[in-house]
């Protein structure tokens, strides 16, 4: 969300212990960024599927989702409500590229910025991780007030 939409007007957020009763921490959590002309949801479990790190944006023409390290875009018709209907039948796998070295994980990338003085790409930026703890903090801040948290 920080990367992508900088920082939210209004933040809120949600969390509890949904599954590991056993454990006294909370065990998932949804925090929604509102900006102006979008919202963003984000969701975290430590009790979810562990392959599952996926991202879906829905907009007003089409919706483009990551499924096990695929792209795909679905166009919406403009007399369809949804994009996820039933009739699927647009929907295209995008070829993804292959990342150069010094960008195939965070690790690697981490160091070839040290080494060779090349900025940090920007979801790595010390900026966009300080925005990202701002955005997380209003919603611990959020879901223990019980309201929205205006940045």
């Amino acid at each position: 969300m920080a990367a992508l939409f900088g920082r939210p007007k209004q933040v809120l957020g949600t969390a509890g212990t949904l599954a590991k009763k056993k454990f006294p921490v909370d065990d998932n959590a949804l925090v929604v960024g509102l900006w102006p002309n979008r919202t963003a949801l984000a969701q975290a479990s430590w009790t979810q599927n562990p392959d599952y790190h996926e991202m879906t944006f829905l907009g007003t023409d089409g919706t483009l989702e990551t499924s096990r390290g695929k792209l795909i875009k679905t166009r919406t018709k403009p007399e369809d409500f949804s994009h996820w209907g039933a009739e699927r039948m647009n929907a295209k796998s995008l070829p993804l590229p292959k990342f150069p070295p010094g960008r195939r994980n965070g690790p690697e990338h981490f160091v070839h910025c040290l080494r060779t003085g090349a900025p940090f790409l920007k979801l790595c930026s010390a900026e966009v991780g300080l925005l990202a703890q701002e955005i997380l903090d209003a919603g611990l801040k959020s879901h223990r007030g019980g309201s929205r948290i205006r940045l």
